[in-house]
């Protein structure tokens, strides 16, 4: 979430550099396309960093443009027909099936055992299921409340 926060004040921080302001009617989506411009001529900013900040920017140009009553966006989405920046491809392919299959069956072999004082076995393979099924970081997990799980 802090990330998100943070793309927002960036493009927001370029928004009224540019404009002077910060009224979204003046959002267009040529504004959104000279900001991912800007995002690739910035050497210092990764190209995922650039793909989750156009993600984080379209979904609350989207959130914005269904949830406010007007729409602050008199043309209609800034975002719409906007291509998303190329993800670059993955250095890390994740494990295996075979070695998912045998962290897992290692974490139910924990379970199996008995241990004295609080047996933390079992939030360790339900932790190790989220982790595995969601593909969410362990920081990402840890920040989750319960309100955040829907099924």
């Amino acid at each position: 979430m802090e990330a998100k926060r943070r793309d927002l004040e960036h493009f927001f921080f370029c928004f009224q550099g540019t404009f002077g302001h910060l009224r979204p009617e003046d959002w267009y989506v040529s504004v959104t396309r000279e900001y991912l411009k800007l995002l690739a001529r910035d050497r210092s900013v990764a190209q995922w960093t650039c793909v989750r900040r156009y993600n984080t920017l379209r979904a609350f140009a989207r959130w914005a443009n269904k949830a406010l009553e007007p729409s602050p966006f008199p043309l209609g989405s800034p975002v719409e027909g906007v291509r998303a920046p190329e993800e670059p491809e993955a250095n890390w392919k994740g494990l295996s099936q075979k070695e998912e299959l045998r962290l897992l069956a290692a974490a139910r072999n924990l379970e199996r055992m008995t241990h004295r004082g609080p047996d933390q076995s079992v939030r360790n393979t339900a932790l190790l299921y989220a982790l595995l099924g969601t593909g969410l970081g362990i920081s990402e997990l840890l920040r989750c409340e319960v309100q955040d799980w829907n099924g």
